[in-house]
């Protein structure tokens, strides 16, 4: 059945559509639509086509297009190739600012005179505005042979051509080095934000492209600060020490934990019991000028009370920031039919109940050097642990259960046990997470793997 289509503005339906002929959309939609673009008044245009721009840095190898869009009239189309990044604009490959062409010989290859040119061997250049040689305008050269003043034009016989007759300005191309090789450039996956293109590749360490100026890319490793960790420690009898809470400081552990490929990584350790600083209590009464309250994961001191009133209260507003001072009610003046209080708690922050450090220097399977880059919990400073008082007892080959003289807490956390020479969980019923005074740890860019969790304290 033939019908009449006046319109092609539905565009193309996706196939689970086509039988939808129940649609007012169906009438003015195509089943397929293949190089045509549609338009809203109804009709349709054959797609144009394109044009050579010019020729990417090398023809035999693997090479992508890419987008990188700063706004609607600042536009890239980046050339990702073997090692390199090469940016077009406009149709033209970008480039730094121009100088200015005394004179390009006759000859093979041809010599291009710029005093000022500030070349290097192997830089690549595109000529444009050259008289009487104009076949070397719009081209792209890689110069060889650069002298103080001169260079050649690798490839280019000019033998044949008309003399040069003046002008023309030349500009180095920008260009950017990678990781990534030819054999990868189609694996790599990408995401923009503003003026930042962020990469990634199995292979390669994340890695973020920030344009700095017009004509100015960079390319460097991401900076990891947060993570990505691996879970926490799953055994209980394994703990960790700072030797200090900020700068550079020595990692100690009671297992064979590091290795020497694990420099560069980040270290998450943090507290599992805070028995030593209470949380933050809404409404809680008479809190003194340096009194610690941990609230949101994080450890605060109290700097100022609301004055006046016999007596003051905390605020409603839980403290969630993580730098400077912030009030926890209005420091306001109430009364409670007998007495004025005052409301609200000048709190300022003191550090996370974790830390984060970053490892420089491989010591040995049981120490590490490492950087501070969140300031690490005054309660996990110290060196990796051993009993205060031990015990030594002889097994039968049979009992499970012994009874240790003066032992008197009731919690497991108070013991540590190891059998042989190797820690083991002093809880049988323990099912991982969390561990003696904190837990976590993790490499975000391992090389060539990574390294579980381990316990802290």
């Amino acid at each position: 059945m033939k019908h009449l289509q006046p319109s092609l503005s539905g565009g193309e339906l996706s196939p689970g559509m086509r039988g939808r002929v129940d649609l007012a959309r169906y009438a003015i939609s195509l089943g397929k639509c293949r190089n045509v673009i549609t338009k809203p008044t109804g009709g349709g245009f054959k797609r144009p086509g394109s044009f050579m721009r010019g020729r990417v840095k090398y023809s035999d190898r693997a090479t992508r297009i890419i987008p990188f869009v700063y706004s609607t009239d600042v536009k890239y189309l980046i050339e990702m190739g073997d090692e390199y990044f090469r940016f077009w604009v406009g149709g033209s490959l970008l480039t730094e600012p121009t100088f200015a062409i005394d004179n390009i010989s006759a000859g093979d290859p041809a010599i291009v005179t710029a005093p000022a040119h500030g070349l290097d061997e192997g830089d690549w250049v595109v000529i444009q505005g050259a008289r009487g040689m104009t076949r070397v305008n719009g081209r792209t050269f890689r110069a060889i042979s650069v002298t103080g003043s001169t260079f050649q034009l690798e490839g280019f016989n000019s033998l044949g051509d008309d003399p040069y007759l003046g002008g023309g300005v030349a500009g180095k191309v920008v260009e950017v080095a990678t990781p990534y090789t030819a054999s990868m450039v189609y694996d790599v996956r990408f995401t923009q934000s503003a003026d930042v293109l962020f990469l990634v590749h199995g292979d390669v360490p994340q890695q973020e492209l920030r344009r700095l100026a017009a004509d100015h890319f960079e390319l460097r490793p991401f900076d990891f600060k947060r993570g990505p960790f691996h879970s926490f420690n799953a055994d209980e009898s394994h703990v960790m020490a700072v030797s200090g809470n900020a700068g550079v400081v020595t990692v100690t552990t009671n297992v064979d934990t590091f290795a020497a490929e694990m420099v560069g990584s980040l270290l998450y350790i943090e507290e599992k019991e805070l028995q030593a600083v209470k949380p933050w209590a809404s409404g809680e009464k008479n809190v003194s000028v340096g009194a610690q309250r941990r609230s949101d994961s994080k450890v605060y001191r109290a700097a100022q009370i609301a004055p006046g009133g016999a007596y003051n209260v905390a605020g409603g507003v839980r403290p969630v920031h993580d730098v400077g001072r912030a009030w926890d009610g209005p420091g306001d003046i109430k009364s409670d039919g007998v007495e004025d209080y005052s409301v609200g708690v000048l709190w300022e922050f003191l550090h996370n109940t974790f830390g984060i450090l970053q490892i420089t220097e491989f010591v040995s399977a049981t120490e590490v050097k490492a950087v501070v880059i969140e300031r690490v919990p005054d309660s996990l400073i110290g060196t990796a642990p051993s009993p205060e008082n031990s015990w030594t007892f002889s097994g039968d080959g049979s009992t499970v259960t012994f009874s240790i003289t003066g032992a008197n807490s009731p919690s497991y956390l108070d013991y540590r046990v190891t059998i042989n020479g190797v820690p083991v969980q002093s809880n049988p019923n323990y099912g991982g997470g969390g561990g003696v005074g904190g837990g976590g740890g993790g490499n975000p860019r391992p090389p060539g793997g990574g390294w579980e969790g381990i316990q802290v304290m």
